[in-house]
């Protein structure tokens, strides 16, 4: 569920520099909070990891992309690059796809534009207090958990 118009996340595309290809939130803005930097047994994107719940992709620039990796000195294409990940990390994985796409930004930083926590607020934001003071000022809803009525 969406607060806004959806095309305003759709203007982040606009935003994208020449290399960028996808855009996610960060999975934590706080360190201390942050699973990836607590837990992960696999590489991960920055200083907390992404979170794939909300994510927008540049298709074509997708299927163009030749990736880095930690697997082979050649650059992967995307449909090359999934299963032989899935392959290595598959008992260090948790989150599924969002570890896979973590693993691969975090081989290929100029490949991610990464958009405030506001665009992919979740229960885990408020556990302990205020974890996206973004969203305090201007939030959105998105729960793929369950849906949730705003006051």
């Amino acid at each position: 569920m969406w607060t806004t118009s959806v095309e305003e996340i759709w203007s982040i595309l606009s935003l994208f520099n020449s290399t960028q290809l996808a855009a996610m939130a960060p999975e934590h803005e706080d360190p201390r909070m942050a699973w990836y930097n607590r837990f992960a047994r696999h590489p991960y994107y920055g200083r907390t990891g992404v979170n794939s719940g909300v994510m927008l992709m540049n298709m074509t620039r997708i299927r163009e992309k030749y990736f880095k990796n930690d697997m082979t000195s050649v650059h992967l294409q995307w449909e090359e690059l999934l299963m032989p990940l899935l392959q290595k990390y598959k008992l260090n994985i948790t989150w599924g796809d969002q570890d896979l796409l973590n693993i691969i930004f975090h081989y290929n930083p100029e490949s991610l534009y990464v958009f405030p926590c506001q665009w992919n607020y979740r229960p885990d934001h408020c556990i302990y207090g205020s974890n996206c003071l973004a969203a305090e000022r201007r939030g959105r809803l998105h729960s793929p958990r369950q849906p949730r009525r705003l006051p």
